[in-house]
């Protein structure tokens, strides 16, 4: 069955949604982070599915997911733009970075130009972030055997391998095969009209059928 944007879109949101949330949105509820999940979701969907470089979607959408969980692990207050620090959080590369995916000025300037925290942020970043990478891909891809390995060394310095180059490429080659597991069993899952058998739905983690309508 070909991939589908709904059936990448609800992956990408179970993923998100399912991770072992950050220590600091332990108050978070259920239904507000699958909300959360959700919004994120559509916006790396949104990047993934333009094929930035030419790179397949599930590529980008993997790259994505594992740059936001290393660098932020999906913390509110590193989305709302590091305004809100919580005691013993980290600063956002004392407040030079800004997002999920923790960009600097020079990859995104357009970032810095806008509210911070903000939906259309948000998807400012998703789409600089990809692109980054997508480029960093391509220009890197020969810095080592692997061409994942060579992508995450070009997105943090000059195709220079650091400490958890390797790891990172791991974590993007497990993630997109969840990727690809998740969206394939959707459609059991994801209807037009909206969400069928709850016992298949706490096989996703969503909590309910009204939380999984978010993911929709």
């Amino acid at each position: 069955m070909p991939l589908t944007l709904q059936a990448l879109r609800f992956a990408v949101a179970t993923i998100i949604n399912s991770a072992a949330p950050h220590w600091s949105d332990a108050d978070e509820a259920p239904a507000a982070r699958a909300a959360r999940a959700s919004h994120i979701a559509e916006d790396i969907t949104a990047v993934a599915w333009s094929r930035p470089g030419r790179m397949e979607p599930v590529e980008v959408a993997a790259a994505l997911l594992t740059i936001g969980q290393r660098e932020s692990h999906w913390a509110r207050y590193v989305g709302a733009g590091c305004v809100d620090v919580p005691k013993g959080g980290s600063t956002c590369s004392g407040w030079r970075a800004l997002s999920y995916w923790q960009l600097e000025r020079v990859a995104c300037p357009a970032l810095w130009d806008l509210p911070r925290g903000t939906r259309e942020a948000q998807q400012v970043a998703a789409r600089c972030a990809g692109r980054h990478w997508v480029a960093a891909y391509w220009r890197c891809r020969s810095a080592d055997p692997s061409p994942l390995v060579g992508a995450y060394a070009g997105y943090r310095s000059m195709c220079t391998l650091v400490a958890d180059t390797r790891s990172r490429a791991a974590q993007h080659r497990r993630t997109r095969d969840r990727l690809w597991s998740v969206a394939r069993r959707a459609p059991l899952v994801v209807l037009e009209e909206g969400v069928e058998h709850l016992s298949q739905l706490q096989r996703w983690h969503v909590p309910d059928v009204s939380v999984a309508q978010q993911l929709l």
